[in-house]
């Protein structure tokens, strides 16, 4: 049974490269319209780009994950990356799939086109009331591109590279001679030239910028390490012995603490500073950082009671 919309890919003509350094890369959208007159109750639509290295695959290996994709921006649809080359859509509440004439479309960018000459076919999965069904539209690879343009540079940084668990990081990029980019992992289009974000970390992250254009691509890694956490010291001053109600001098020093407090009633702190307490009686004070592997550390102020003296 066919499927109950109709797909076709734009542009269906793409340029191909004979080099593996100058890669040529477009934007391709793929339309699915509703030309009945009844509304297309669809779930879902699958679609996967070919990938590989002969002339049926439409995308070069290596640049698979760079690949971006998108609803069409008046098409009520989710997309999310499923697999390597798959793509999964669904209909966001209330819409129910595609309203009679209607149509949805999908916007992958950053396509990196296969090397060689070839007819490759986007499969499409569409699950409807009537079944699961599955269409192809036919990108031809016509001609071979440019030849003479230069592969993209990138200068990539996060500051800091070291943080805290879920400690924030800038991540900043100038990038040349590209026409797109995008941010891994997660395949997140990316402003070109420059531009930068900032991100909570949760774990050590190895983010990748891959940047496309007329000469090729290139790719750029960038390390935020999530670090332990350390004291490097705790202490009291005076530490006894003291009278009752003696102002008593606290100060600590933390790197890479999430979250800082001290027990006793002080609570939540700054990860380095000095506070004052006044205690009544003897008291153990207690330091503790959380973040990577959380650490305790603990100081005495030992307290005299009042001596009368006649």
């Amino acid at each position: 049974m066919p499927t109950l919309l109709s797909y076709s890919v734009s542009p269906a003509n793409v340029p191909y490269s004979s080099s593996d350094t100058k890669l040529s890369i477009v934007t391709l959208t793929v339309t699915g319209i509703n030309a009945s007159a009844n509304n297309a109750t669809i779930s879902a639509i699958h679609v996967m780009i070919p990938v590989g290295m002969d002339s049926s695959s439409l995308v070069a290996a290596p640049n698979a994950d760079a690949v971006a994709g998108a609803p069409g921006r008046t098409s009520p649809w989710a997309l999310a990356y499923a697999t390597q080359s798959r793509w999964f859509a669904a209909p966001l509440p209330p819409a129910t799939g595609v309203p009679a004439g209607g149509d949805v479309d999908f916007v992958f960018s950053n396509v990196a086109i296969n090397l060689v000459a070839g007819d490759p076919q986007i499969q499409i999965t569409e699950v409807s009331s009537v079944g699961i069904n599955t269409a192809q539209v036919t990108v031809r690879k016509t001609t071979p591109s440019e030849k003479g343009d230069l592969p993209p540079e990138i200068r990539f940084t996060a500051s800091p590279e070291q943080v805290a668990l879920s400690g924030v990081t800038k991540l900043s990029w100038e990038v040349s001679s590209a026409q797109s980019a995008v941010l891994q992992p997660g395949g997140i289009p990316i402003q070109v030239p420059s531009d930068s974000v900032q991100l909570p970390i949760a774990a050590t992250t190895i983010f990748n910028i891959v940047a496309f254009g007329p000469g090729g691509s290139a790719r750029a890694p960038c390390t935020v390490t999530v670090m332990p956490v350390a004291i490097l010291w705790f202490t009291a001053t005076p530490r006894g012995p003291v009278a009752p109600g003696t102002m008593v001098q606290l100060s600590w020093s933390t790197q890479f603490s999430s979250l800082t407090s001290i027990n006793r009633g002080v609570g939540p702190v700054m990860s380095s500073g000095v506070t004052t307490v006044t205690p009544a009686t003897t008291t153990i004070y207690t330091l503790t950082a959380n973040g990577l592997n959380p650490q305790t550390c603990s100081v005495r102020v030992e307290v005299t009671p009042h001596t009368n003296r006649y």
